[in-house]
């Protein structure tokens, strides 16, 4: 297989924009076309994937920082992937694939994380409302899928409130 060159001159919209804490730089990724690109806010250099960063059509809906890791997660089919912000792109490599959060889910609109466990919202197949709650250990890389745990809603946010270590969300 190979790589096609996906370049445009007209642009597109951006889908996803996430600040690394305590670093200058923000990862973010295009809509549609499974590219992602990093900007270093002192240098003001932005460095682009290019190529798309898996096999998988669709694009990066969100994503979170974890012990020096990038985990982004992708419509569709809601994949979680792994990545290292410093080190250059690498189709397959960097950002590599983690799997399919699976259960019929198939849209990440939300993704945090407690300083051990990552926390995905997704967005069950078209034409269902069976969103889930994925927990997501960096460390096993295994998946917890708690399928419609707000019975006849997708999730549509997360937030972790760190002082009271609450997780809270909103569905629709």
């Amino acid at each position: 297989s190979f790589q096609v060159r996906n370049e445009s001159d007209n642009g597109q919209r951006i889908q996803f924009l996430s600040k690394i804490p305590g670093k200058d730089l923000v990862i973010g990724a295009h809509y549609i076309c499974m590219q992602m690109f990093k900007v270093d806010l002192k240098t003001k250099v932005c460095v682009s994937s290019m190529e798309k960063i898996s096999s998988y059509g669709g694009q990066v809906d969100c994503g979170t920082y974890l012990n020096q890791i990038f985990y982004p997660a992708s419509y569709t089919k809601a994949v979680v992937y792994a990545m290292k912000p410093e080190e250059p792109f690498q189709y397959g490599q960097n950002p590599h694939m983690i799997g399919e959060i699976g259960e019929r889910q198939y849209r990440p609109v939300s993704m945090v994380n407690d300083g051990r466990y990552i926390y995905i919202a997704t967005k069950s197949e078209y034409g269902t409302v069976e969103g889930a709650l994925t927990v997501f250990d960096p460390e096993t890389e295994q998946m917890e899928v708690y399928k419609d745990f707000v019975r006849d809603q997708n999730p549509t946010s997360l937030f972790y409130h760190k002082s009271t270590g609450y997780l809270v969300g909103t569905t629709q």
